[in-house]
Protein backbone atom coordinates (compact mmCIF):
# COMPACT_ATOMS: atom_id res chain seq x y z
CA UNK A 1 0.00 0.00 0.00
CA UNK A 2 0.90 3.30 -0.95
CA UNK A 3 4.14 1.98 -3.00
CA UNK A 4 3.03 3.43 -6.33
CA UNK A 5 3.05 6.91 -4.79
CA UNK A 6 6.61 6.43 -3.44
CA UNK A 7 7.27 5.24 -6.72
CA UNK A 8 5.88 8.15 -8.33
CA UNK A 9 7.83 10.57 -5.92
CA UNK A 10 10.87 8.40 -7.34
CA UNK A 11 10.41 9.05 -10.60
CA UNK A 12 9.76 13.18 -10.02
CA UNK A 13 13.04 13.58 -7.81
CA UNK A 14 15.11 11.40 -10.22
CA UNK A 15 16.25 8.91 -7.08
CA UNK A 16 16.32 5.29 -6.83
CA UNK A 17 15.35 3.25 -3.92
CA UNK A 18 18.52 2.79 -2.75
CA UNK A 19 18.95 6.22 -2.26
CA UNK A 20 16.01 7.02 -0.23
CA UNK A 21 16.79 4.03 1.89
CA UNK A 22 20.38 5.93 2.80
CA UNK A 23 19.05 9.12 3.20
CA UNK A 24 16.47 8.00 5.80
CA UNK A 25 17.68 5.34 7.04
CA UNK A 26 14.66 2.90 6.25
CA UNK A 27 16.12 -0.48 5.07
CA UNK A 28 16.21 -1.90 1.89
CA UNK A 29 15.17 -5.13 3.24
CA UNK A 30 11.75 -2.56 4.77
CA UNK A 31 11.54 -1.22 0.79
CA UNK A 32 11.29 -4.20 -0.87
CA UNK A 33 9.09 -5.84 1.59
CA UNK A 34 7.09 -2.93 1.18
CA UNK A 35 6.80 -3.20 -2.76
CA UNK A 36 6.28 -6.65 -2.67
CA UNK A 37 3.39 -6.13 -0.49
CA UNK A 38 4.41 -8.31 2.48
CA UNK A 39 4.78 -4.92 4.79
CA UNK A 40 3.83 -1.71 5.16
CA UNK A 41 6.06 0.75 7.01
CA UNK A 42 5.31 2.31 10.01
CA UNK A 43 4.58 5.56 10.64
CA UNK A 44 7.47 6.63 12.07
CA UNK A 45 9.29 5.19 8.58
CA UNK A 46 6.62 6.43 6.41
CA UNK A 47 7.81 10.40 7.90
CA UNK A 48 11.00 10.00 7.00
CA UNK A 49 10.36 9.00 3.34
CA UNK A 50 7.68 11.91 3.28
CA UNK A 51 9.91 14.47 4.88
CA UNK A 52 12.88 13.49 2.43
CA UNK A 53 10.66 14.01 -0.53
CA UNK A 54 9.25 17.24 1.23
CA UNK A 55 6.03 16.22 0.99
CA UNK A 56 3.05 15.31 3.83
CA UNK A 57 2.52 12.09 5.09
CA UNK A 58 -1.12 12.64 3.96
CA UNK A 59 0.13 12.60 0.17
CA UNK A 60 2.73 9.96 0.61
CA UNK A 61 -0.10 7.41 1.72
CA UNK A 62 -2.37 9.16 -0.88
CA UNK A 63 -4.64 10.72 1.07
CA UNK A 64 -3.99 13.47 -1.26
CA UNK A 65 -2.95 14.50 -4.60
CA UNK A 66 -1.46 17.92 -3.84
CA UNK A 67 1.60 18.55 -2.77
CA UNK A 68 3.41 21.56 -1.03
CA UNK A 69 6.62 23.06 -2.76
CA UNK A 70 9.31 23.09 -0.37
CA UNK A 71 10.94 25.81 -1.81
CA UNK A 72 8.06 28.67 -3.31
CA UNK A 73 5.24 27.12 -1.00
CA UNK A 74 3.21 26.54 -3.91
CA UNK A 75 0.49 24.08 -3.58
CA UNK A 76 -0.64 22.12 -6.60
CA UNK A 77 -1.11 18.25 -8.25
CA UNK A 78 2.11 16.85 -9.82
CA UNK A 79 -0.22 14.48 -11.45
CA UNK A 80 -2.07 17.68 -13.56
CA UNK A 81 -0.16 19.38 -16.69
CA UNK A 82 -2.22 22.50 -15.87
CA UNK A 83 -1.05 22.42 -11.97
CA UNK A 84 2.73 21.52 -12.99
CA UNK A 85 2.85 24.22 -15.40
CA UNK A 86 1.60 26.81 -12.95
CA UNK A 87 3.90 25.53 -10.48
CA UNK A 88 6.67 25.85 -12.55
CA UNK A 89 5.54 29.42 -13.38
CA UNK A 90 4.96 30.59 -10.18
CA UNK A 91 8.50 29.30 -8.70
CA UNK A 92 10.32 31.05 -11.69
CA UNK A 93 8.59 34.51 -10.24
CA UNK A 94 9.72 33.51 -6.71
CA UNK A 95 13.04 32.16 -7.39
CA UNK A 96 13.53 35.86 -9.38
CA UNK A 97 12.08 37.59 -6.40
CA UNK A 98 14.28 34.99 -4.12
CA UNK A 99 17.18 36.49 -6.19
CA UNK A 100 16.71 40.41 -5.85
CA UNK A 101 15.61 40.60 -2.08
CA UNK A 102 17.11 37.88 -0.90
CA UNK A 103 14.42 35.73 1.94
CA UNK A 104 11.23 35.97 0.42
CA UNK A 105 8.43 33.57 2.96
CA UNK A 106 4.84 33.06 2.59
CA UNK A 107 1.81 35.15 2.46
CA UNK A 108 1.11 33.77 5.97
CA UNK A 109 5.04 33.77 7.49
CA UNK A 110 5.29 37.40 6.54
CA UNK A 111 2.06 38.44 7.44
CA UNK A 112 2.48 37.09 10.89
CA UNK A 113 5.81 38.45 11.29
CA UNK A 114 4.83 41.77 9.85
CA UNK A 115 1.97 42.06 12.92
CA UNK A 116 4.29 40.49 15.37
CA UNK A 117 7.36 43.26 14.76
CA UNK A 118 4.58 46.35 14.40
CA UNK A 119 3.13 45.07 17.99
CA UNK A 120 6.01 45.08 19.56
CA UNK A 121 6.60 49.63 17.98
CA UNK A 122 3.47 49.82 19.51
CA UNK A 123 4.48 48.59 22.93
CA UNK A 124 5.55 51.41 25.06
CA UNK A 125 7.12 49.46 27.92
CA UNK A 126 10.06 49.00 25.19
CA UNK A 127 12.62 51.00 24.77
CA UNK A 128 13.62 53.53 21.59
CA UNK A 129 15.84 51.61 20.32
CA UNK A 130 13.94 48.09 20.69
CA UNK A 131 11.10 49.85 19.05
CA UNK A 132 13.01 51.37 16.24
CA UNK A 133 14.68 47.59 15.67
CA UNK A 134 11.17 45.99 15.52
CA UNK A 135 9.92 48.90 12.82
CA UNK A 136 13.23 48.01 11.08
CA UNK A 137 11.96 44.25 11.01
CA UNK A 138 8.07 45.76 10.11
CA UNK A 139 9.51 47.55 7.13
CA UNK A 140 11.06 44.50 6.08
CA UNK A 141 7.74 42.27 6.23
CA UNK A 142 5.81 44.63 5.11
CA UNK A 143 7.79 45.24 1.98
CA UNK A 144 7.91 41.65 1.20
CA UNK A 145 4.39 41.67 1.48
CA UNK A 146 3.71 43.97 -1.36
CA UNK A 147 6.23 41.88 -3.37
CA UNK A 148 4.26 38.99 -2.27
CA UNK A 149 0.73 40.56 -3.40
CA UNK A 150 2.00 41.40 -6.39
CA UNK A 151 2.98 38.29 -7.84
CA UNK A 152 6.11 38.00 -6.71
CA UNK A 153 7.12 41.23 -9.07
CA UNK A 154 11.24 41.59 -8.56
CA UNK A 155 10.59 44.93 -9.61
CA UNK A 156 9.56 46.98 -6.13
CA UNK A 157 11.69 49.60 -4.84
CA UNK A 158 12.32 49.03 -1.48
CA UNK A 159 13.12 52.94 -0.52
CA UNK A 160 10.59 53.69 -2.06
CA UNK A 161 8.37 51.38 -0.16
CA UNK A 162 10.09 52.73 3.00
CA UNK A 163 9.91 56.48 2.47
CA UNK A 164 6.18 55.71 2.17
CA UNK A 165 5.69 54.12 5.53
CA UNK A 166 7.86 56.22 7.42
CA UNK A 167 6.08 59.44 5.83
CA UNK A 168 2.98 58.43 6.96
CA UNK A 169 3.95 58.06 10.58
CA UNK A 170 2.21 60.22 13.02
CA UNK A 171 3.06 61.53 16.71
CA UNK A 172 0.60 60.50 19.21
CA UNK A 173 0.38 58.98 22.77
CA UNK A 174 2.09 55.02 20.75
CA UNK A 175 4.72 57.36 18.07
CA UNK A 176 6.41 60.07 20.20
CA UNK A 177 8.02 62.77 18.11
CA UNK A 178 11.74 61.81 18.63
CA UNK A 179 10.92 58.02 17.88
CA UNK A 180 9.22 59.03 14.86
CA UNK A 181 12.65 61.53 14.06
CA UNK A 182 15.13 58.80 15.00
CA UNK A 183 13.60 56.35 12.05
CA UNK A 184 13.39 59.17 9.59
CA UNK A 185 16.66 59.95 9.99
CA UNK A 186 18.29 56.45 9.93
CA UNK A 187 17.00 56.51 6.68
CA UNK A 188 17.91 59.97 6.02
CA UNK A 189 14.46 61.75 6.07
CA UNK A 190 14.58 65.44 7.68
CA UNK A 191 12.88 65.15 10.77
CA UNK A 192 9.40 66.37 11.30
CA UNK A 193 9.42 69.90 12.51
CA UNK A 194 11.71 70.65 9.33
CA UNK A 195 8.31 69.99 6.99
CA UNK A 196 5.49 67.43 8.41
CA UNK A 197 4.53 65.43 4.96
CA UNK A 198 7.15 67.75 2.76
CA UNK A 199 6.41 65.66 0.12
CA UNK A 200 3.29 66.68 -1.32
CA UNK A 201 2.87 63.32 -2.86
CA UNK A 202 2.99 61.55 0.15
CA UNK A 203 1.06 64.01 2.21
CA UNK A 204 -1.98 63.42 -0.57
CA UNK A 205 -1.30 59.78 -0.14
CA UNK A 206 -1.99 60.16 3.90
CA UNK A 207 -4.54 62.12 3.41
CA UNK A 208 -6.38 59.90 1.05
CA UNK A 209 -5.43 56.60 3.53
CA UNK A 210 -6.29 57.97 6.88
CA UNK A 211 -8.85 60.33 5.53
CA UNK A 212 -8.73 62.28 8.86
CA UNK A 213 -8.51 66.23 8.07
CA UNK A 214 -9.08 67.07 11.53
CA UNK A 215 -5.70 66.00 12.26
CA UNK A 216 -3.89 67.30 8.96
CA UNK A 217 -5.24 70.93 9.99
CA UNK A 218 -4.07 70.09 13.74
CA UNK A 219 -0.56 69.71 12.18
CA UNK A 220 -1.01 72.61 10.03
CA UNK A 221 -1.70 74.85 12.91
CA UNK A 222 1.27 73.71 15.26
CA UNK A 223 3.58 76.60 14.92
CA UNK A 224 1.27 78.54 16.44
CA UNK A 225 0.02 76.76 19.15
CA UNK A 226 3.06 76.75 22.27
CA UNK A 227 3.75 72.59 22.70
CA UNK A 228 1.21 72.70 25.90
CA UNK A 229 -1.47 73.50 23.94
CA UNK A 230 -0.42 71.00 20.97
CA UNK A 231 -0.18 68.34 23.47
CA UNK A 232 -3.74 68.96 25.26
CA UNK A 233 -5.33 69.36 21.77
CA UNK A 234 -3.39 66.21 20.05
CA UNK A 235 -4.49 64.04 23.18
CA UNK A 236 -8.01 65.05 23.18
CA UNK A 237 -8.42 64.20 19.42
CA UNK A 238 -6.78 60.46 19.92
CA UNK A 239 -8.81 59.88 22.62
CA UNK A 240 -11.95 60.81 20.20
CA UNK A 241 -10.56 59.22 17.69
CA UNK A 242 -9.73 55.53 19.55
CA UNK A 243 -13.24 55.35 20.96
CA UNK A 244 -14.66 55.90 17.37
CA UNK A 245 -12.26 53.73 15.97
CA UNK A 246 -10.89 50.61 18.41
CA UNK A 247 -9.50 48.72 15.31
CA UNK A 248 -7.59 51.27 13.77
CA UNK A 249 -3.81 51.28 13.93
CA UNK A 250 -3.70 54.73 14.28
CA UNK A 251 -0.74 55.03 12.12
CA UNK A 252 1.64 52.42 13.75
Amino acid sequence: MYYDRFTKLCEMKGVRPGAVSKATGVSSATLTSWKQGKYTPKPDKLQKIADYFGVSLDFLMEKSDFMQCPNCGFTYSPFSEIDIKAHADFHDRYERAASAYGYVPSESVAREARESFIKDFRNTSKSDSERIEAYEEFLKYDFLLDVIQAGYSPTIDKDKHDYREISALRIGYRTPEGLINAIRKRHGMSPIEDGYYENPEIAEWVQETFDDPDMHFLYKMKQKMTPERFKKHLEFMEDSYRLENPDDDFGC
